[in-house]
This record gives structure tokens, sequence and C-alpha cells, in this order.
């Protein structure tokens, strides 16, 4: 793109103003970083030009004193700094930020920002109130002369904690463990009003809370907990399914106390029972039924396979691909199928006990099914490779002239986690003012 840009910027030197072309390009997109552009068309295409702006371009912060409804701040332009937007953001937000700057100009401005042109040397910052104990940010973005959004700068502090009525807390006894259950009795003592809980596998709540925060707009993690973890009351019995095994979890339980403050927040170490041995895990694979089957309202081939991992499995992957494919990059695909989950926590990645799934492929297609299994210890074995043909018909219907991809597993669904309703979350207020 720099290079189009360049030759566009050498023609327009030379012919003066560009005219758009009938056999030409006749748009000019200026793309950032994140493949996000600005389209202009040629024919009202005067010149472009190049400049240059030395050093940076911030407003440097720092935090004289902070609470709940206002922050003392210090603000102190560079020399190349014309303008400034600031507000406050929760720190998880402001981090996320701080990783992929190019996106601050963009962010501050959705949220409607104060613009200044000026330096504070003890500005007040008010017009919000934001929950208690709480990691929050004050962030500047700076703009140069020619209105540019440029460096981005961020000063973290937390809120002071709530005034918690009482000492409320949550007893909690582990009543059965499985491979893939735990049965959980929960107490509240008589000053909790109502708790919630979730559970993570070992560690990631903070990563789960850093990735998805911003995305639903949580300042913090009990928000998150209060949110995906129900409103309960009084004594619970609870089972947690589909987990897996061999897996440690942290239970995370948020009560409120008689005003609805947020108390401590509880954290409880819960373990699966282990499956699988030491030894070489594999799985096996057969095939069975190829028949009609529904996929979305139609009928079509449909090639029915059983996955059974042997005793010393843990946990297995599968996949099944047409053989063109396969054979195209056969070691790419084995080590994608022997591979880690790309995100915490997520359903169907790993399989613990036998399957049966079909997917759809037409009749006279060689496909080649591929299964790896894990042990105990977290070893992965050999993959076993099987290849086939599909017979000629299947109940009756004659064979497809064509191959389709493959889209199975069909029967069984992928929990991922939820798609954020936004980029950001939005302030509490919109009305952030900086006074001297």
């Amino acid at each position: 793109m720099k290079k189009h840009i360049l030759a566009l910027a050498a023609y327009i030197g030379i012919t003066g103003i560009m005219m758009a072309q009938a056999d030409g390009p006749n748009r000019l997109l200026v793309v950032d970083q994140n493949q996000q552009y600005k389209a202009f068309n040629l024919g009202n295409v005067n010149k472009v030009e190049f400049a240059t702006v030395e050093g940076e371009v911030a407003a440097n912060l720092e935090i004289l004193s902070s609470s709940r409804t206002e922050l003392s701040v210090k603000v102190t332009r560079t020399p190349d700094c014309s303008s400034f937007m600031i507000n406050i953001m929760p720190g998880v937000t402001a981090r996320q930020i701080e990783k992929n700057p190019s996106n601050a100009g963009e962010y501050m401005e959705s949220i409607e920002s104060p613009k200044y042109a000026e330096d504070f040397t003890s500005g007040s910052l008010t017009g919000f109130e934001l929950p208690y104990n709480t990691e929050y940010a004050v962030a500047t973005v700076g703009f140069d002369s020619y209105g540019v959004a440029c460096d981005f700068r961020a000063e973290y502090f937390t809120t002071e904690k709530a005034p918690i009525e009482g000492s409320p807390k949550v007893d909690l006894k582990v009543v059965n463990t499985g491979l893939t259950t735990i049965d959980l009795h929960f107490t509240p003592n008589d000053d909790t009003s109502t708790y919630s809980f979730c559970i993570f596998t070992e560690g990631n709540a903070q990563q789960q809370f850093e990735t998805f925060g911003p995305a639903f707009g949580f300042s913090n993690i009990g928000q998150m907990i209060t949110s995906f973890g129900g409103s309960n009351s009084g004594v619970v019995d609870y089972q947690y399914k589909d987990l897996d095994p061999n897996t440690k979890y942290e239970l995370y339980v948020q009560p409120l106390d008689k005003n609805g403050n947020m108390a401590d927040l509880q954290i409880f170490d819960l373990e699966t029972l282990s499956q699988g041995g030491s030894g070489d895990a594999h799985v096996d694979i057969a095939l069975s039924e190829y028949k009609l089957a529904d996929w979305n309202g139609e009928m079509k081939p449909s090639q029915f396979i059983t996955f059974t991992p042997n005793d010393q499995s843990w946990c297995y992957r599968f996949g099944v691909y047409l053989a063109p494919i396969y054979d195209a990059n056969p070691d790419a695909i084995k080590e994608e199928i022997a591979s880690e989950p790309p995100m915490p926590d997520m359903a169907h990645w790993f399989f613990f006990s036998p399957v049966t799934t079909d997917f759809q492929i037409n009749p006279n297609t060689e496909f080649v099914v591929i299964a790896t299994a894990k042990n105990a210890d977290g070893v992965w074995g050999e993959a076993n490779v099987s290849r086939y043909t599909t017979p000629a018909s299947t109940n009756g219907a004659p064979a497809m002239q064509k191959a389709s991809s493959l889209n199975g597993p069909a029967k069984i669904a992928a929990r991922f986690a939820p798609k954020s309703k936004s980029m950001f979350p939005a302030l509490l207020s919109n009305k952030i003012v900086l006074t001297k």
C-alpha cells in the first residue's frame, strides 16, 4: 500500500490535478495497520501531500489525588502536541488500548472525550462516579497540528473499598467429585444478601476478564462474576457438568452485603478426577452408517464415524479431511490436531470419552480421518490416520458429480465465548470535565 501511495504522489506531482481515469483506479484508499481505511474519489482529489512531525505527540499525565468522583491531575503536552483528549476508563480497557494504541483516538472520540489545547498544573477532573475497589485509568491521546490522533498515555489508580456492612461470606462444601462433574453445597452467612459464582480452569479467571471485560463493560472481576454467575440467596446445591478430567479449577464466589455492595471475592480450589495413564495414548477409528441426514433442513449424504480412546488416554482430538486437502499438507494437519486451544475453557476442543458423530461427505469421495490422544501426563501419542472412500450411493440416492467440503462434526456444537457487543464499554458518564 505504501508503494501505491508513493506512486500516486509521483503521478500527481507530474500531472498536478488527479482526474479519475476510466481504465484505471478511481479511488484512493488510505489503509491503517488494522486494515481500516478511508476512501477518496480520485476525481475530487486535488493533490496528495506528505508532512513530517518530529518527536512524540502526547499529553503526559500525573495523578495528584484520586477518589470515586474526582481526580486531580497534571497534564503536560509535548512540544508537538497541539491538543489532547482526556477521559477515565476501566484499567482493563486502558491496558488493551496500550497493546494496540492505533485504536486510541477512535475510541476516545467514540466516548465523547473532551478536548483541550492547554496544559494543566493541577486540573480537577469531574463528572463521573466510579465503583468501589476497582482499577481505573485516566488517559489522554495527543493530537498534532494536523489533527491526527497520536500517542496514548494512561496512569492507573484504584478506588477505595466499599463500606461493607458486616462480614458477608459463603461456606462451600464439595459433596462429590467425578471425572466431569463436581457437586457443591453453598451456605451463605447472615450478612450475605445474595451471592454469585463462576468456575474457571486454574489461573484463567484474570485472562477471561482481561479478554472479555472491556467488551461487556466489566470494570472488575466481581462485576463479571455477578453478571454471569446468577443471583443466589440462601442454601444452594449445584452440580457443574461437562468439566474436563484431570483438571484443576477455581471457583469464584462474589458475596454482596445487605446494601448490595460487593464484599471480598472468595476463591476455592477444585479438581476433577483423573483418567488415563502414562502409557501410549491412542484413538481407534471405526466407520459405521453412510446415509442421508438432516443438515440445516437439507438432506445430505452423511458418514458416521466412531472415535474410541484407549485406557491410557486423558483427552483426544480428531478431524476429517478430503484426501486432496490432507495430502497437500499432512504435517500441518497433524500439528493442528495435536494442539492446545487458542483460548481457555473452550468446549469440544478436547474429547474425553467415545464419540460417534457424522460428517457430510458426498458419494465416491476419498477422505482421511485423523485422531490423536494425550495421556494423563500430557504427552501426545502418535496420530491414527485412516483413509477411506464413501460408497457410490446412500439410501438409494445416486452419486453426486462433485465432492463438497466437509462440515462436521454435525452433532457436536462448540461452546465458544460470547461475542462482544462492542469493542469497548460505555463510560459511567460521558460528561467528563477538566477544569483548573
